[in-house]
């Protein structure tokens, strides 16, 4: 009989882990020790973050006051909180998990149940009454550019039109307590109170052309940096 050793597939070397395949006493992988170094109580002395540190880290905005100017009225009426400026009037309605507590000049939020919910309703609740106190005493601004051939805004009383590469205008009409301005054909400045409601149409402009990589035309922030692609040819 010829031999035929010569045409037997070549046997490789199988990696760090395994075993052949014709075993089946051993599994085909076998995990490795885990090699990582073991948390110590020594370890958070010398400086290493703990657990409970990390925790206290993520609640610390819920311990943060807010402190109300002078020119600046606060109602609270249940779980509704109105502020009231020189620039206008904004009302925030705060979760029933969270209490607002008022001393003086200074507004805390505090947890009703020891929750996660609660812990993040806190935090948010704050930081949105800050930002409503912000608003009416300064007020908010944001500016968007037009880059492209073509590209252009106007103003058709108080709605936006916006040309940007379509057969058709794009008419949008300003939220309640936010305004437009067209200082050049491609700037536009949208200010109000509302940081939430300037947020949400700056976002639907942008949705309607976002910048595109390759030549970076479309609608995009002052100033922003857009990362380049080549060209697909």
């Amino acid at each position: 009989m010829a031999d035929r050793s010569r045409f037997a597939a070549p046997r490789y070397q199988l990696p760090k882990g395994y075993v052949d395949a014709v075993s089946h006493d051993e599994p085909r992988f076998k995990p490795q020790p885990n090699t990582l170094p073991v948390r110590t109580a020594d370890d958070a002395h010398a400086g290493d973050v703990s657990d409970d540190a990390k925790i206290r880290s993520s609640l610390r905005s819920t311990r943060k006051v807010v402190v109300v100017p002078g020119d600046v009225s606060v109602s609270i009426e249940g779980q509704t909180v109105t502020v009231e400026g020189p620039r206008g009037k904004l009302t925030w309605a705060v979760a029933d998990e969270v209490a607002v507590e008022r001393e003086g000049a200074e507004l805390r939020f505090v947890k009703r149940i020891d929750t996660p919910r609660a812990a993040a309703m806190s935090g948010l609740s704050r930081v949105l009454v800050n930002n409503m106190i912000i608003g009416v005493t300064q007020g908010y601004e944001q500016t968007l550019e037009l880059v492209g051939v073509g590209y252009r805004a106007a103003l058709k009383g108080k709605a936006l039109s916006l040309q940007l590469g379509f057969s058709h205008d794009v008419d949008l009409q300003p939220p309640q307590g936010v305004t437009f301005a067209v200082p050049k054909q491609t700037e536009i400045r949208i200010s109000g109170i509302d940081k939430q409601a300037i947020g949400a149409i700056v976002a639907r402009i942008r949705r309607i052309r976002p910048p595109e990589p390759y030549k970076g035309k479309g609608v995009r922030y002052q100033g922003q940096s857009i990362r380049r692609k080549n060209d697909r040819g």
